[in-house]
């Protein structure tokens, strides 16, 4: 069975990143690209659940370029 964690695994993924001086790595949560075909597995799974299907509308659609939202549980 497909969970909301799924789905935010799907368009998002942490990657390390250093700041431009240097100094310690962090982790930083960014937008993953997923391929159509991904998206249309992961769409066609949650069709049924209308709680899951409004998550990754929701998801989908998101502007990248503003924070992602937190990750659930």
């Amino acid at each position: 069975m497909t969970s909301k964690s799924d789905i935010f695994d799907l368009f998002y993924s942490k990657q390390d990143v250093v700041r431009g001086g240097g100094g310690k790595i962090k982790s930083k949560m960014t937008r993953k690209n997923p391929s159509l075909s991904e998206i249309q597995k992961m769409e066609n799974h949650v069709r049924d659940n209308k709680l899951l299907f409004n998550y990754f509308e929701k998801l989908r659609t998101r502007d990248p370029k503003i924070a992602p939202p937190p990750r659930p549980s």
